[in-house]
């Protein structure tokens, strides 16, 4: 080739450099075109942008509605943005990733498909990064499709050109947007844990009259790209930004209502953002002051300005401590209470949270002796030292599908028994097996040489006594209550199990006309368990244990107001009418303390 070609090319090669150096192409390079490198083939053109680029730009545009970029994780995955119309970007986002993989994901027409994949090159990826491009049919019958965006990204930038749109910046970061309530700021009794039932977001216990919550963030936040979402309130309430790092939260006087306030949409100013698998939500709920009383001297039990947040109490033998118990299910309003924060409390010194959720045990716990708590969830059994405050594993079962179900001590011979259950998949019976312990040593299997099946039903309604077990059973489409002692004797007598109190089984029987609700009550002693059970009279209303009491409780007509509480006498099977003091007494199921709440 000519020498003088050259000469002309190293010549033209000049002035292109003199030129990007006095227009910044440099920077324009680095910023928003793609890294080149040894061997790339680069096109030249004017500083006059190209018409047929430009219509291809726009034309790519105009097919783009929904755009969601994420972070797939090993565990799970959380979005970084998401974009309903990715037409609201009206300006250059910068957002951060904390990990090398992220994903794009853009949707387009189904009827603009083909052309979609004749133009996405206008679809462009600047930075140091591996690129993987898929169009994806995963729906047949929407009317869209999805063209996932494979980032594989090496070096801290990233930016991401959706046609003619301004560009989304992906920078490297070691951190997440935090944020906390600050508690200083409030003036009234709180209370605050994490709800593992709403993955593990904040709830915040508050007092009635307090006015509002101040949530502090750990970097000054991108206010005009933010958004609060505030859910649970007819009356909607506006949260105020004092400053970049403080957010006002207002509080209404209604009760018991939730308040979330949700906190994935807020941003940094350096594009962190709260991290999605944490905590991106707040609960809070106002409380109204309410104390703990026990039966039938209406003593007040309880001496923490934290009472009132307790859905129940478990006392000690020792008065200057005792177990607050948390509903979390009733906590966000989710009706009945099947899973329970436990809360040691001491007179004049700090809580302290033993478990945030006891795995949908119920209340599944109870004092050994003054220095001792026992609770359990599905797979261990846990000593709980309030002396040392520390805890011990005193049981745990060999395989996640083995589950503990009910767990009693007799305080008489020392003997802790536990009762644990496993289900093969897809069937629809239980296994039971007996496990026995003296003076709190490792649990040994004994009591049943074989393993004995029940249906789902007993399950739900399994004792466990020193006497034995007692658990419900199916038989020619009818209901039975099932009595094994510890020597194997099998005892079964016709009603489902409804409260046990000492020696005495109370069995709910089958409707019967004429009776309150269709339903009647019989009385067996398992003490004499070849006795046939004995008729109980008939209740003056709706029917629930209480302790060792079986209580009737009896509404208006409307069943809005309560009207009688009445105790059954077990000697002389009759009903009588008892008085519950303090100001409205609210009666809550339970198994093991007459303790009720007033307001």
């Amino acid at each position: 080739m000519p020498k003088a070609y050259f000469s002309y090319l190293r010549f033209l090669i000049s002035v292109l450099a003199t030129l990007c150096l006095l227009t910044g192409c440099d920077k324009d390079l680095n910023e928003d075109a793609s890294i080149l490198k040894v061997g790339d083939s680069v096109s030249l053109a004017t500083s006059t942008p190209s018409p047929k680029k430009d219509e291809t730009l726009r034309e790519l545009t105009g097919m783009l509605s929904e755009v969601t970029i994420f972070q797939p994780n090993v565990q799970t995955s959380y979005g970084i943005a998401y974009y309903q119309d990715i037409h609201s970007l009206k300006q250059t986002r910068t957002y951060a990733f904390l990990e090398d993989h992220v994903q794009v994901i853009v949707q387009v027409p189904r009827k603009q498909s083909k052309r979609y994949e004749e133009l996405k090159s206008a679809i462009r990826v600047s930075g140091d990064a591996a690129v993987a491009r898929e169009m994806k049919d995963e729906f047949p019958s929407a009317d869209w499709m999805r063209e996932y965006i494979d980032l594989r990204i090496k070096g801290d930038i990233v930016t991401l050109m959706l046609g003619d749109l301004p560009p989304i910046k992906l920078v490297r970061s070691d951190r997440s947007l935090t944020y906390r309530a600050d508690t200083d700021q409030l003036t009234l009794p709180y209370f605050r844990l994490k709800n593992p039932i709403i993955g593990g977001s904040e709830l915040l216990l508050l007092s009635q009259g307090e006015k509002e919550v101040v949530f502090g963030f750990s970097e000054p936040v991108d206010i005009a790209n933010s958004n609060i979402s505030i859910y649970g309130l007819e009356n909607p309430v506006q949260a105020l930004w004092k400053g970049n790092r403080e957010l006002h939260v207002p509080l209404q006087s209604d009760l018991n209502v939730l308040l979330q306030v949700g906190m994935d949409q807020i941003f940094s100013e350096q594009g962190t953002y709260i991290d999605r698998t944490q905590t991106p939500n707040s609960m809070l709920k106002i409380v109204p002051d309410r104390k703990w009383r026990s039966f039938p001297d209406g003593r007040e039990i309880g001496f923490s300005v934290r009472d009132r947040f307790y859905d129940f109490i478990l006392p000690s033998v020792d008065p200057s401590q005792y177990i607050g118990l948390i509903d979390l299910y009733a906590a966000i309003n989710e009706g009945a209470a099947i899973q329970y924060a436990f809360v040691l409390e001491r007179k004049d010194l700090d809580p302290v949270i033993i478990t945030e959720s006891n795995d949908d045990r119920g209340m599944s716990g109870f004092w050994v002796n003054r220095h001792i708590f026992l609770y359990w969830d599905r797979l261990h059994v846990y000593l709980y030292h309030t002396d040392s405050l520390q805890k011990e594993t005193l049981f745990e079962t060999a395989t996640e599908e083995t589950q503990i179900q009910e767990v009693a001590y007799d305080k008489a011979d020392h003997k802790l028994r536990i009762v644990t259950s496993y289900t093969a998949t897809g069937t629809e019976t239980y296994k039971l097996d007996s496990w026995e312990s003296t003076n709190l040593s490792a649990p040994v299997l004994t009591g049943y040489p074989y393993r004995k099946e029940v249906p789902y039903l007993g399950i739900n309604m399994l004792r466990v006594q020193s006497k034995g077990i007692l658990y419900s059973d199916w038989k020619d489409d009818q209901i039975f209550t099932v009595f094994e002692d510890h020597r194997g004797h099998r005892y079964e007598v016709l009603g489902e199990l409804f409260m046990v109190s000492g020696d005495n089984v109370i069995l709910k029987q089958s409707e019967v006309p004429g009776s309150l609700s269709g339903i009647s009550y019989t009385r067996w002693n398992i003490g004499k368990p070849t006795q046939n059970p004995r008729a109980i009279a008939k209740a003056p209303g709706n029917v629930h244990q209480f302790g060792s009491i079986l209580l009737a409780a009896r509404y208006s007509e409307s069943l809005d107001v309560l009207k009688d509480y009445f105790e059954y006498d077990f000697n002389r099977n009759t009903w009588h009418k008892i008085t519950i003091p303090g100001d409205h007494p609210y009666v809550l199921y339970q198994d093991r303390n007459a303790i009720y709440r007033s307001e």
